[in-house]
């Protein structure tokens, strides 16, 4: 088991932006990792809450922001989320539920599938073309279409 913390003294509102050191508490939380070996790795993370010192605020109290490696509503690291959006991105959801199973990395085909969707590319260039074709697989009953990106760099 792995426990970690962090150790900012302060943390900035994320509402008014106001920095506060006043601590109220703390809170846990416990991510899937990535297996070393044939060991699962179980990772315990202790978060602090602090109190926010703006007295207009109608919600006193603030969770401290999720180190990089751990996404902020995720039940696991950004690094198992990585290795299994690959997985998916190649397979697709089902065959690479099955394949990650072997792997150690259990999660359902619906959570790869929703993972596939949330993943946005990092640099979004403008195509040059675009080329569009349509084809009948069975005609009046199944069409397909494809679109093809052609950047010239």
């Amino acid at each position: 088991m792995l426990i970690t913390h962090t150790t900012d003294q302060q943390v900035c509102c994320p509402l008014c932006q106001q920095v506060s050191s006043r601590l109220h508490g703390f809170y846990y939380r416990k991510p899937t990792d990535l297996f070393i070996g044939d060991k699962q790795v179980q990772l315990r993370v202790r978060l602090r809450r602090f109190r926010c010192l703006n007295s207009v605020r109608p919600k006193r109290t603030f969770g401290q922001p999720c180190p990089d490696w751990l996404f902020t509503f995720f039940h696991r690291t950004s690094l198992l989320v990585h290795a299994q959006r690959n997985v998916a991105m190649v397979l697709g959801g089902k065959t690479s539920a099955r394949l990650l199973i072997h792997l150690h990395m259990l999660t359902s085909h619906d959570t790869l599938v929703r993972i596939i969707r949330k993943w946005q590319p990092v640099d979004l260039q403008t195509p040059h073309a675009l080329s569009v074709d349509d084809w009948a697989i069975r005609k009046a009953k199944t069409y397909g279409t494809i679109l093809t990106v052609r950047r010239y760099d």
